[in-house]
């Protein structure tokens, strides 16, 4: 059995220039998601607050009627004498 050695010379110079720029090009688009979740964040937090804001303005609207409901009632019985 033959053993044959072959020198093989490349230029990778473009590869790695390539690979370099998806490099870079990977970095940027982490960073465009990490500042997309944080603004999502704080829209998040934005309708959270909101929803409670509506949550207690319900809650307030809720005691008024039961406070006019008793007045009706307390009326109607006044009505009776």
């Amino acid at each position: 059995m033959e053993k044959i050695i072959i020198d093989l010379e490349a230029k990778t110079d473009k590869a790695l220039k390539g690979i370099d720029k998806v490099a870079d090009s990977v970095k940027d688009l982490n960073k465009s998601v990490t500042d997309g979740n944080k603004e999502t964040e704080k829209s998040l937090k934005g309708v959270e607050s909101a929803s409670k804001d509506a949550a207690g303005g319900i809650k307030a609207i809720g005691t008024t009627l039961k406070a006019i409901g008793i007045g009706l009632v307390i009326s109607a019985l006044g009505t009776l004498k």
